[in-house]
């Protein structure tokens, strides 16, 4: 069922319900105005306790030089540990791949959490983690720096689907 409202506000309850429900009477202001936002799932939305949110990021990065390091066990220790590391720190791993060369996660992080902030703790930690359980990829990486310095952020629309 596909939902039309105009602003997902908590005091505007005539436009938009919580439950995803257009309420039978408009404001006779707002009678006839057009819609401006359409969401496929508005039970994706999540709460605060003074927010209203949907941020989802799709988030790429590498390991330092690029090389295909991550394929078998590695790759399989990776997952696992991003994985923990999301279910402690909140943020919700809607989709996620981890390449020979790259990891692809698209995220959704509460608005109090900076996406800097979570890239930073997941690629801090999960190197300590790799580097603890796989000994020989120290010779390839001194100095313990696993993955590169940056990384690529985009923000995810609303309707875009990620199948």
């Amino acid at each position: 069922m596909r939902v039309l409202f105009r602003h997902p506000c908590l005091r505007c309850r005539s436009i938009y319900d919580l439950k995803g429900i257009l309420s039978q009477r408009k404001p006779r202001a707002l009678r006839g105005a057009s819609v401006f936002y359409s969401y496929e799932k508005p039970s994706s939305l999540k709460k605060l306790s003074h927010t209203v949110y949907e941020c989802k990021y799709h988030i790429v990065w590498c390991p330092k030089y690029r090389f295909r390091v991550m394929d078998g066990e590695v790759r399989f220790h990776v997952r696992d540990v991003i994985r923990r590391f999301c279910k402690w720190k909140l943020p919700t791993i809607i989709q996620g791949n981890v390449q020979k060369d790259h990891v692809l996660l698209v995220l959704e992080i509460p608005p109090d959490q900076s996406g800097s902030f979570v890239v930073g703790f997941l690629k801090g930690r999960s190197a300590m983690k790799i580097f603890d359980r796989h000994k020989d990829l120290r010779k390839k990486y001194w100095g313990l720096h696993f993955w590169s310095t940056g990384y690529f952020v985009s923000t995810v629309e609303v309707n875009e689907r990620w199948s």
